[in-house]
């Protein structure tokens, strides 16, 4: 290697790193960009069985310009219980201002109302006050619900949200009509309908929207289109905002003075058979934080940290979840306008139930390529154990490997790169890993046991991993690849951690080709598009299919135009038996 290109490689090495670290944050410049939001929620639904999806959509406003903002990357959903305890918890990836996903119910989740929660970090800031809830219903076949007093349910009927409006309402910014090509369909039918958005004038506008088509909503077909305007909090440091991706965010605490440990090296490792190590420095008051790549569900991490001074630390992760609210105390029950649409979703969703182990298996969408390719990239060696004899490691990589040099007596060896660059005052040292994982004690990598060992790779290049720099990497891949086969310092932070939620694509059959599929279909909602973008004439075109299922179904769009007009629209569909 040139003089050229290995300074050339050590500045992309070091500029590749530091775009891995989380920016930095004052109460000053902070509020100066601070965008404050507000979140829809759209849900194919209002009422489920446990066991089912839930489909969403969220909508990320800037509640000053009223338009969507990509100001946060990241929301969090929550479903709670009227209890208070967190049934499900998503980080969802947002982009442009939008996002959608899936939330798949426990079959033993007992009936309730339950709340969807949504907010992104940066509206953590404002308070609870800032978040977007919406109210569901969850029935639990078998479970005997208590019916609504009159009383009760007549309050229930005449409540509709300060400044909502209903579909098709004149005073939305954006006019949805939805036209059906038959309102009349049988089961297993193709059918299709047309979307046309425009503007309070009639004419044509573009607009984002999301599109279900499912059993009928009940209370909650009004929806607010009105933006609370939030002002900016004097300080919005304490939670930033993730205006660049998911943010991995801890502290470094001296055990002897409980303190933050300034200056204490950090490095964030996803074991796997595909190297992913971030390095990071904590800063005064000990904290840290990571960028996160696009990861998806949930993953093991391992952390670790060098103070500069030998103190006793301890690693701890930021909470990434708001509290739960405050205990529903009141008793559920259930309208009794509501009795014929929770009797139709039982009895689709238990016959469903019973054929599941036929369904298709979920399919994702959520792929980074990227993650297939080491963080060091492609390595300039790699060696598998089995295509020789398993010496010692120590005399493995003396007798075998030929880029690594093996120094020192019986029992102190130490392993350097071997490179042109190599000098009698180079105390460069290459980065140890195993699985991923990095270990800074060349004795404990040396004495791992080699019938472990599936192969090694070498890299020869210098590489800068904040805030250090290495010559080269020689990383030992085990069988699992889940780094088993070494234990890691008392003080290092292992666990699962939730990374993003994977898309999952909304499957449902199309019968042109298995009109006589044995397998009853009776899902309780038929279509689900969460990217539905009509042209520059205002329309879009849908098709879907129908199920076994018989009755009323809701076609419910809603959606907002480039310019932040917000509306929504609805029609019925009736499915009838097909005539044999």
């Amino acid at each position: 290697m040139t003089r050229i290109s290995y300074i050339a490689a050590l500045y992309l090495s070091c500029c590749i790193t530091l775009q891995a670290q989380a920016p930095s944050y004052s109460a000053e410049a902070g509020a100066e960009q601070f965008v404050p939001e507000y979140i829809w929620i759209h849900t194919d639904r209002e009422l489920y069985v446990s066991g089912e999806i839930i489909w969403f959509k969220l909508y990320n406003f800037d509640t000053r310009k009223q338009l969507l903002t990509d100001f946060s990357k990241v929301a969090y959903l929550e479903m709670i219980n009227q209890q208070g305890s967190t049934i499900s918890r998503i980080k969802l990836s947002l982009k442009d201002g939008s996002g959608h996903g899936s939330i798949e119910l426990p079959e033993a989740l007992p009936s309730g109302r339950y709340t969807l929660r949504a907010y992104t970090r940066a509206m953590r800031n404002l308070g609870e006050s800032a978040f977007t809830s919406l109210p569901l219903t969850v029935l639990r076949p078998g479970q005997a619900i208590a019916k609504m007093p009159m009383e009760e349910e007549q309050a229930l009927s005449n409540l509709t949200p300060q400044g909502s409006v209903r579909p098709g309402d004149n005073r939305q910014g954006l006019q949805i009509q939805i036209t059906p090509s038959t309102n009349d369909l049988t089961q297993r039918s193709q059918g299709s309908f047309e979307v046309t958005t425009t503007d309070a004038n009639g004419a044509p506008v573009a607009a984002q929207l999301s599109v279900s088509i499912a059993l009928p909503r009940l209370n909650q077909n009004a929806i607010d289109f009105t933006i609370p305007v939030r002002t900016i909090p004097t300080n919005t440091s304490t939670f930033p905002a993730e205006g660049d991706g998911l943010l991995l965010e801890g502290r470094v605490i001296n055990q002897q003075s409980k303190a933050g440990e300034p200056g204490a090296e950090v490095y964030l490792a996803f074991p796997g058979k595909t190297a992913l190590v971030y390095g990071a420095q904590s800063d005064a008051s000990g904290r840290f934080s990571f960028l996160l790549p696009d990861l998806y569900s949930l993953r093991q991490i391992v952390i670790q940290a060098i103070p500069q001074a030998e103190v006793p630390i301890t690693i701890e992760l930021a909470e990434e979840f708001d509290p739960t609210p405050a205990v529903d105390t009141s008793q559920f029950s259930l309208p009794s306008s509501w009795e014929g649409l929770a009797s139709a979703a039982l009895i689709n969703a238990q016959v469903s139930k019973t054929y599941k182990a036929f369904e298709t298996a979920p399919s994702y969408t959520a792929k980074n390529p990227f993650m297939d390719i080491p963080f060091f990239g492609k390595p300039d060696a790699q060696y598998f154990l089995d295509d020789y004899t398993r010496f010692p490691l120590p005399e493995f990589f003396f007798e075998v490997v030929a880029e690594v040099s093996v120094r020192g007596k019986f029992g102190e060896e130490r392993l350097q790169i071997q490179t042109e660059w190599n000098s009698p005052n180079n105390r460069f040292e290459p980065l140890l890993l195993v699985d991923g994982v990095p270990i800074f004690d060349q004795g404990a990598f040396l004495k791992l046991n080699n019938k472990l060992i599936e192969s090694t790779e070498i890299v020869s290049d210098p590489f800068w991993l904040n805030p250090h720099y290495y010559q080269g990497v020689v990383q030992i891949s085990s069988f699992e690849h889940q780094a088993y086969s070494f234990v890691t310092p008392a003080t290092a932070l292992q666990q699962t951690y939730l990374t993003l939620l994977p898309e999952r694509n909304f499957l449902f059959p199309s019968y042109k080709s298995q009109e006589d599929s044995p397998l009853p279909d009776f899902r309780n909602t038929l279509y689900w598009n969460a990217n539905v973008q009509t042209d520059e004439a205002g329309k879009a075109r849908l098709q879907f299919t129908t199920s076994d299922a018989i009755g009323a179904y809701e076609i419910h769009v809603l959606g907002v135009s480039e310019k932040g007009k917000k509306g929504s629209g609805a029609a019925i569909i009736n499915v009838a038996k097909a005539i044999e």
